[in-house]
């Protein structure tokens, strides 16, 4: 009778302390001139076995059940277990992953820690997907995701691992997209611009890469623009510079300068995979060519 019962989720006190508190409360109504009373319970089986029938109550026994489930141990049976089912608990390690501006595809484990039932997935950033299945039920499962290239600032978002009335968080956090370009027009003055002037016979369009790579960089130069028809130059290899040269007098060209849209992409590869910078798009300004007669 001594001690506390084994198993539950809502532990109560050793059976002894109960008793102790019985043993008080006769003293206390003695005092109060209180009369006997006679039932066929003593008070040590009263208390035991209301305490017992309780434990059972709050730890999800229905009424009868916890009735039988004190009876059995009356006539000997033992203690049986309560009929609290332990909750489902999935964790995830690591919380917070930080990936490159480049993407790429990366784990998780996830782990279940008690219960037996399933998780979902779900990414809540549009930039973020997972692949391989959104479900496991396993002790140990690895959620694989991939992350798109940042074509701009810093961004963050999260992998929901949830289940049955819980979930936990997995924060992605990805790195700014630092690859970005700049042009020259050196027939015009030796700074930056946005437009670049073709009033020469071989007038030079000038640009150069600023990116942070790891290892061994290709940088990938693709400009298109219309003069007549759709021109198009492109360079690939380990130079982040790159320049183009034009002819003035081509077809539609005037004495005040036509400009046209200037469509320049930088793709720079390294081992931390591929990230892009395009003119017009992601913090790079536009580009215009002007074209005028010779």
């Amino acid at each position: 009778m001594c001690g506390a019962a084994p198993d539950g989720l809502i532990a109560f006190p050793p059976r002894n302390d109960s008793l102790d508190f019985r043993r008080q409360l006769e003293s206390k109504y003695q005092q109060l001139g209180r009369g006997f009373s006679q039932s066929t319970v003593d008070a040590e089986g009263g208390v035991v076995w209301t305490q017992e029938y309780l434990r059972y109550r709050v730890n999800q026994c229905d009424h009868p059940t916890s009735v039988q489930k004190v009876f059995s141990q009356i006539d000997g049976g033992g203690v049986a277990p309560t009929c609290y089912v332990p909750p489902c608990i999935f964790t995830v390690s690591p919380t917070t992953q930080t990936v490159p501006a480049a993407g790429g595809t990366f784990t998780a484990v996830v782990t279940k820690t008690s219960g037996d039932c399933t998780y979902f997935s779900e990414s809540l950033g549009s930039f973020v997907s997972i692949v391989g299945g959104t479900s496991g039920s396993g002790a140990t499962t690895t959620m694989t995701y991939t992350v798109e290239p940042n074509p701009g600032g810093p961004r963050s978002t999260l992998i929901r691992v949830r289940w049955t009335n819980n979930s936990t968080l997995l924060e992605v956090n990805q790195a700014a997209n630092t690859t970005s370009f700049n042009m020259t027009d050196p027939n015009n003055g030796p700074g930056e611009t946005t437009t670049c002037l073709i009033k020469s016979t071989a007038t030079p369009c000038v640009f150069a890469a600023s990116a942070n790579v790891t290892g061994t960089a290709t940088y990938t130069w693709v400009v298109s623009y219309e003069y007549g028809s759709t021109i198009t130059h492109n360079q690939a290899g380990p130079s982040p510079n790159f320049s183009f040269t034009q002819t003035c007098g081509g077809p539609g060209s005037t004495a005040g300068g036509v400009e046209t849209v200037l469509n320049v992409t930088l793709t720079v590869t390294d081992s931390n995979g591929t990230v892009t910078a395009q003119s017009g798009s992601g913090g790079q300004p536009p580009l215009v060519i002007k074209f005028f007669t010779c």
